[in-house]
């Protein structure tokens, strides 16, 4: 009688080999030779988190008070019962409307925004593309997804093809951010789960491929890691991943210019080992397409005691780094390059024995730069209680959207320790941000009360935010952790993996 063996292909692309009739026996078979091919591996997370009410309070004001700008902009009427961007997608989506005429309210809109934003001596726009990028910068969440509704109204003049369905799309991203803004500044506590799933497959021959998801039941979503096919020496994968160009350089406190960062969208990678030296390229995706503006290169390594890393994006910014150690003393040398501007830093430590380490660091930008900010002082609730606006008769757009000068030097000096089952570390800003006028002071510790037990604690002077925490077991495979917040949430975590 003949014997039939069953395979299962639908791993990640992989295609188990056909096998004859009266097959050898399967631990003779070349992908399952010596140990099983698939293994599981699993975490579960159950948190209960609790929002201080002063906090949220402080939360939805600055929502508030964006939304009426964000309606001064686009010459839509803001209240604390209408938002302005509600008001906006709503006349974007009305259902006994025509697209074009739809569309000619987008354009005047825009036209709006635009004359607008011109009338300032900060920021200038050209275009709808313009226009986007500061309503990311300076309002962003679901006031991005808003503006994103309207660019598409704009385009949809004949109503044609796939535009109503690119229009839910935008439509339902607006619903999903909206809904994320509400449950951040929620006081009640809530209790949120979360599980992940992996899965990995290994070859004879040396090929390995992995996979994973996540199942949040608090956010009702689940989501798919990335998936990986590598031997060893090449991986390609696809999936959310940071960028090849900024995993590649070290940078330090100070910097203001940076490579591009990338922790939403999907990614298709490819990652070579040299054994010294690793040489990555990655693409980011548009659905199944590559976004060819969006490539990226990155070579990082080391030969003996010294490493380095280089970046490289496909709109020609540039970033390195190089850092040696020796004889207890290190240097880093790093260095972005964004079109005509850039940053650089230096760093040192010093190892003054004991558990002891001292460092510091300097970084230099270049003349001219700015950082985005907001002025939520400019605004102020009215006589009525009803709706933010100005402050006063004579403050305007130009009062809060407001663009900082980035400071042309920037230094850090810290102290740590290190041993005995403790660690602190308390580090000296100079100035709290790349482009704020105060100082920081920043603070860090930790003590092993057992093997198990852990106490934590932190402080930040900047943002005023002081927290207290303890990690612990829980059964055989599991952990607790614990942290309270001066401001912002507390959290209990139970943690299991299998």
């Amino acid at each position: 009688m003949k014997r039939v063996l069953l395979t299962t292909t639908a791993i990640v692309g992989l295609s188990a080999p056909a096998f004859a009739a009266d097959p050898t026996a399967v631990s003779d078979q070349p992908y399952f030779h010596h140990s099983h091919p698939m293994t599981w591996s699993g975490s579960m997370s159950i948190s209960l988190t609790n929002l201080a009410q002063k906090d949220r309070d402080d939360a939805v004001a600055k929502s508030q008070k964006k939304d009426f700008v964000y309606g001064d902009l686009f010459n839509t009427t803001s209240t604390l019962a209408a938002p302005a961007e509600e008001t906006q997608v709503g006349h974007m989506s009305e259902l006994d409307a025509t697209a074009a005429s739809l569309a000619s309210q987008a354009s005047d809109d825009a036209a709006h925004a635009i004359a607008h934003i011109n009338t300032l001596t900060n920021l200038t726009a050209a275009d709808f593309t313009a226009l986007e990028d500061i309503v990311d910068d300076y309002f962003g969440g679901s006031y991005s997804e808003a503006y994103d509704v309207m660019a598409e109204v704009f385009g949809n003049t004949a109503n044609a093809g796939s535009d109503r369905a690119d229009l839910a799309a935008d439509l339902k991203a607006f619903a999903d951010a909206q809904d994320a803004g509400s449950e951040a500044v929620e006081t009640t506590a809530s209790i949120n789960t979360t599980a992940s799933l992996g899965v990995s497959m290994s070859a004879g021959d040396g090929w390995t491929a992995s996979t994973s998801g996540t199942i949040n039941l608090g956010g009702g979503s689940v989501s798919a890691g990335s998936v990986s096919l590598s031997n060893g020496m090449m991986t390609i994968a696809v999936g959310k991943s940071q960028h090849a160009a900024k995993a590649a350089v070290a940078t330090v406190f100070g910097m203001d210019r940076s490579l591009n960062t990338n922790t939403a969208d999907s990614s298709l990678s490819a990652t070579l080992n040299l054994g010294g030296a690793t040489v990555s390229v990655d693409n980011e995706l548009n659905g199944d397409s590559l976004e060819t503006t969006n490539q990226t290169v990155g070579i990082k390594g080391s030969y003996g005691t010294m490493s380095y890393g280089l970046g490289w994006e496909s709109d020609g910014d540039l970033g390195f780094s190089i850092g040696t150690s020796l004889g207890g003393v290190g240097l880093t040398i790093s260095r972005v390059n964004t079109g005509s501007t850039y940053s650089m830093g230096l760093g040192a430590s010093v190892d003054l024995g004991g558990g002891m380490k001292l460092s510091a660091t300097n970084a230099q930008n270049s003349d001219g730069l700015t950082d985005v900010k907001f002025d939520y002082d400019q605004l102020s609730l009215n006589a009525g209680g009803t709706a933010y606006a100005y402050s006063t008769a004579t403050t305007s757009l130009g009062d809060a959207l407001q663009s900082a000068s980035v400071h042309k030097s920037i230094s850090t000096v810290g102290l740590t320790y290190a041993g005995g089952g403790t660690s602190l570390g308390v580090t000296y800003h100079e100035k709290a941000g790349t482009s704020s006028a105060g100082d920081n002071l920043v603070a860090s510790g930790s003590m092993a009360l057992s093997p198990t037990i852990t106490l934590t604690g932190s402080y930040n002077k900047s943002d005023a935010l002081t927290t207290i925490g303890a990690t612990g077991p829980l059964g055989s495979a599991g952990t607790v952790s614990a942290v309270m917040s001066s401001t912002g949430s507390s959290k209990i975590t139970a943690s299991f993996k299998f």
